[in-house]
This record gives structure tokens, sequence and C-alpha cells, in this order.
């Protein structure tokens, strides 16, 4: 426990310390005003300029600018005995990174993968399409919420697209063992970058270890520009063949050859899960027959075709759910259009999203 005990004449109580790098200390504290618990990052010495006042302030902004329930959300910027510190939405949870190791082998339930890893998707979209890149896509810096809903944090290196550089050419910024080639060879960053850092982050998820493990940075950054990693369904075979060629997609030496936007890749996910959750779950079951109908049932399921805006329209409603966002959907139309395989669609995406499923019927009069 820091002998610091509050801010600003006594509206931030701290309540403990939860971890110190090189340049900052972030504190657990409580908001006596408003009467909630937040997290607080202070830098260590007392800075008005120079690299690490800059990135301090760059966070602050490029955080300041971000609202997405999947990024750690800014609330207030002070100084304290000539120590800049900002005010941060704390999350109770554990880190991606937390359950890497408690998983066996290192190796995390493929569903929950897949779940974790859309929501830093759309984290990474919503920053992308404001001009922010992350640029340390890390299991440290994604925290899973208690509800299971990933939020990205620790934006200390996050670049806005169009200003000024702060990193001199031939640095390499971020975490080596996910750092994309451009940014290992010191080149500009784009949005591909940041999907590298996360294709690293998955491929270490799901096999336990990262694409090119070891402890001398050189050699790493050496890997990163010039090796392939092994295909990570040949690590784990519980993987599927699809996201282990999207992670492969994902690590590609040229940017140009990956995906091209978090948007993109959100949406490959989405379908890798929704076709392992239909492969995992039995073949429906022929429906009891409560009382005699005018008609027979089908056994041939309706095809699904041209219900894409539909679907879309399902899948965002179980989003805004899994936000808790309430809300109210029919689904509506001629027998025979295609309703029943459109519910069965929406509830594999809810269950890859974490949702428990419940379906009901109610018997003709």
């Amino acid at each position: 426990m820091s002998s610091l005990e509050h801010l600003q004449n006594g509206r931030y109580a701290v309540l403990k310390k939860l971890g110190e790098g090189g340049k900052g200390i972030v504190y657990k504290a409580r908001d006596t005003t408003l009467n909630r618990v937040v997290a607080i990052k202070m830098l260590k010495n007392p800075v008005t300029t120079g690299e690490a006042y800059s990135r301090f302030m760059t966070e602050a902004q490029a955080v300041a600018k971000l609202n997405h329930p999947n990024i750690v959300s800014i609330y207030d910027i002070g100084k304290e005995d000539g120590k800049r510190f900002f005010v941060l939405e704390f999350v109770e949870g554990h880190s991606l990174r937390d359950l890497i190791e408690s998983s066996p082998e290192g190796k995390c339930d493929i569903s929950t993968i897949l779940r974790l890893g859309m929501d830093v998707c759309s984290a990474l979209q919503y920053a992308h399409s404001q001009a922010v890149l992350h640029r340390d896509v890390k299991p440290e810096n994604i925290m899973i919420a208690g509800e299971g809903i990933a939020k990205l944090m620790d934006f200390g290196l996050a670049k806005m697209l169009g200003q000024p550089r702060q990193t001199q050419d031939g640095v390499i910024v971020g975490t080596v063992a996910y750092a994309a080639p451009e940014i290992a060879l010191g080149k500009g960053a784009d949005a591909r970058s940041d999907l590298y850092s996360l294709g690293a982050v998955l491929y270490e998820a799901v096999t336990g270890k990262p694409p090119f493990p070891g402890e001398d940075p050189v050699k790493i950054i050496f890997s990163h520009i010039h090796d392939y990693p092994v295909s990570p369904d040949r690590l784990n075979p519980g993987v599927p063949n699809a996201l282990a060629e999207c992670i492969m997609k994902l690590l590609e030496k040229d940017p140009a050859k990956r995906y091209q936007s978090a948007a993109d890749l959100v949406k490959v996910l989405r379908d890798i899960g929704e076709q392992s959750l239909r492969e995992a779950l039995p073949p429906p079951q022929k429906p009891i027959q409560i009382a005699p109908t005018a008609r027979p049932v089908s056994r041939k399921e309706t095809p699904l075709i041209d219900r894409v805006e539909e679907m879309n329209q399902l899948r965002e409603a179980v989003d805004r759910g899994v936000r808790g966002e309430g809300g109210l959907l029919f689904l509506r139309g001629e027998a025979g259009i295609g309703k029943t395989r459109l519910t069965r669609e929406l509830g594999a995406y809810a269950r890859l999203r974490g949702m428990r499923v419940l379906y009901g019927r109610c018997p003709p009069c």
C-alpha cells in the first residue's frame, strides 16, 4: 500500500495498489463524491514535459474520445503533488492473461475465446473509426468483467492518426511478443497492425504459447519479420480449421494479406463461432404433436436465403442484451418463409455470446 491515501482534497480515497510499471502506478480507489469505485493511473514522477508526460496525455486524450462498452472509460484527469493522474472505470474481474494461466496447459475454451475476440474486435473497430490505434494489444490489456464481457484497456501507446509521431524512427513500441512486423521494423502502423497483435493474442489463448516464444527479444522480433508460426490447430486439435486459418491470416507479414478492418474480422469470428456451435449441438428433435394440425410438419429445413438484413438486426439485439440493454423484438411472417431457421441461427449466435437460450411453444387452440 502506498503512503498516498487521498487525492483532490479527499475526493478520491485510495484503497490499494493494483499494479506498477516503469513510469506509472495504478490504484483502486473510491470516488467519495459519486460513491463509486474507480481506478487511478498516476505517473511516478512530477513531470510536465518529456516522453512519459506526452504518452500520459496521449492516452488521456485518446480514451476520452472513446465511448464504447468494450473499452475502459476515462472519468477525470488531475494533478497531485505535481504528479499527473487520471481516473478510469474500474473493471471488477480478471485479465485474459489470468484466464490463459488458469486454463489447462494455457489453452482456453474455444467458444470463450471467440466471444472475447469479437468483443475486442468491436472495441478496435470503434477506436479505429475514431482514428485511434491501440498499438499494444496483449492479454494483460484485455480485462474480462464479471459478466464475461471483454474490455480493452491501457491506451498508453495509442496513436491518434493525423497527429505528430512521438516515437523516433526505428524505435519499437508495444510488447515484442505481439508486435506486427511493420512495427518491429520501426515503420508506420495502421489498423491492420492492431489486428496482427490480436492474432498473436488469439494464437496464445488457444495454444498456450505466443506465436514466437522465447526470452530473447531480438530473436522474437526477427521471427515476426521473417518466420511463420506453426498452425494453431497442430498445437491444439480442438481449434476449428476455420479459426486456425483466420489466425494465420491475421499473422501475415504483409498487411495487405491480413483482414483489412476489424469489421471484416468480427464477421469471420462470428461465423466461425456459429458454425462450431451448430456442429456441437445435437440434431433438432421432432416436436411432440400436442394437437392435430391442419397440415403435416415438414422435416426438411428451410434454407436461409436472402435474410442478411434480418439476421444482422437479430444479432445486434443479442449484442445489446449482452451489454445489459433490454429490448423486445417480434419475428413475424407467413408460414414457410424461414422464421424457425432464423430463430435457430439466432440461438446459435446467442450461445456464442455466452447467453442462455430458452425456447417455448404455443399449441394450436
